[in-house]
């Protein structure tokens, strides 16, 4: 997967600090995990799939993009099957 940094730097800040906002887009359904000030961990927000918004996704980057794309497929399977069974009842 191709994780880009997404990061809004200020001025002279890129390169000195850490990447805080990561985005991967695919099928046109944007996955962003990012840092909120205050806060502890990453989170994940997809405006593309209900009830993914900054949603706390771990402390470990690399792990926290895994469960990103994970819980983004999960909703998306939920949406699905309820499509289906709304389909189905018609």
């Amino acid at each position: 997967m191709n994780w880009i940094d997404a990061t809004s730097y200020s001025r002279r800040e890129r390169g000195s600090v850490e990447p805080r906002t990561w985005e991967f887009v695919s099928g046109g359904i944007r996955v962003t995990v990012s840092r909120i000030t205050g806060r502890e961990g990453w989170f994940a927000t997809c405006y593309d799939v209900p009830r993914v918004k900054r949603v706390e996704v771990g402390n470990v980057l690399v792990e926290a993009k895994k469960r990103a794309i994970g819980l983004v497929v999960e909703r998306v399977t939920e949406l699905h099957h309820t499509v289906s069974a709304w389909e189905a009842a018609q």
